[in-house]
């Protein structure tokens, strides 16, 4: 599962997005500006954990 943000404020000319998402035992996380180079950071977690409803 991948969740996505976006945030946009025309006034001040921002446009940016993050995304996250868990492969395996791993959180891949990436944000920037739209349109351009994202920057990903990846985290290894301890194990793979169910998700369950919240």
């Amino acid at each position: 599962m991948e969740t996505y943000l976006v945030f946009v404020d025309a006034v001040r000319n921002s446009n940016k997005f993050w995304s996250a998402k868990v492969e395996g035992s791993q959180l891949i996380i990436k944000w920037g500006r739209v349109g351009y180079k994202s920057q990903t950071k990846v985290h290894s977690l301890a194990s793979k954990q169910s998700t369950g409803d919240f």
